[in-house]
C-alpha cells in the first residue's frame, strides 16, 4: 500500500473475520488532547503488511475512556482549557478506539467487495481512506449489503452515514445517490419501513 499523504489513524488491537478494533493514535504536535478519531461511518483500511493485502473497512463505533481499569476518570468541572493548564497528565490516561466491520480488500490493486481471506494482525496500522479510495471502493455497491446485515444496533445509520462520506468523495454527485437509490430498493423490496428510513435520511 502506498502511505505517503495517507492520514494513519489507528493501530489494531483486536480482529476476526468481520471487524477489528483500533486504538487511535495520539498526534505527537499536540499531546494535551484525545486522539482524534474517523468519523462514524467512514472508510478506512488496515495496512496488511505481512498478510499481503490491505482490508477496506466502515467505522461504526467510536468510545473514549480510560487506558486501563486503574485510573478511571472523573468528573473535575474544568474547562479544556483549565485541563490542558492545571491537569495536562490526564491526556496521558485516556485513550480513544474504534471498532470497523470490515467490507472487503484490495490485493494487487484490485478491490474485492468479499472477506478477506485473513482479518487483521494485531498492530497493524489502520489509514484513512483518499477520497480516491473512497470513490473506487464504492463504485460497487455490495458494500451496502454487508452493512445492511451487519447487525449492528445502528445499522441503518451507519449505512446513511458510509453513503454520505461516499457521495461527499464524488463531489455531491446526485447521480450517485439515485443510483444507491435503486439499489437500497433491491436490497429492501421486502422491507419498506426499513428502505424508506434509509432513503429519508440520504435526501440532500
Amino acid at each position: 500500500m502506498n502511505v505517503i499523504n495517507a492520514k494513519r489513524v489507528g493501530e489494531v488491537i483486536s480482529s476476526n473475520t468481520t471487524s477489528f478494533l483500533a486504538q487511535c493514535i495520539k498526534d505527537d504536535t499536540n499531546i494535551l488532547t484525545l486522539p482524534q478519531a474517523p468519523y462514524f461511518g467512514s472508510f478506512v483500511k488496515a495496512e496488511g503488511e505481512e498478510i499481503g493485502f490491505d482490508i477496506i473497512a466502515v467505522v461504526f463505533e467510536i468510545s473514549s475512556g480510560s487506558i486501563d481499569s486503574v485510573h478511571r476518570p472523573t468528573a473535575m468541572n474544568l474547562s479544556r482549557a483549565e485541563l490542558r493548564n492545571q491537569q495536562p497528565q490526564i491526556f496521558d490516561l485516556l485513550r480513544t478506539d474504534f471498532s470497523a466491520i470490515v467490507i472487503g480488500y484490495i490485493m494487487n490493486d484490485k478491490i474485492h467487495q468479499t472477506i478477506p481471506p485473513h482479518p487483521p494482525q494485531i498492530h497493524d496500522f489502520v489509514f484513512s481512506c483518499s477520497s480516491n479510495e473512497i470513490k473506487n471502493i464504492t463504485n460497487k455497491m455490495d458494500y451496502l449489503r454487508i452493512l445492511l446485515n451487519s447487525g449492528t444496533s445502528t445499522c441503518e445509520e451507519l449505512v446513511e452515514a458510509s453513503i454520505r462520506h461516499a457521495y461527499a468523495a464524488r463531489g455531491n454527485d446526485r447521480a450517485y445517490l439515485i443510483d444507491v437509490g435503486r439499489e437500497l430498493s433491491n436490497l429492501l423490496k421486502d422491507n419498506y419501513d426499513r428502505l424508506s428510513a434509509i432513503l429519508r435520511r440520504i435526501k440532500p
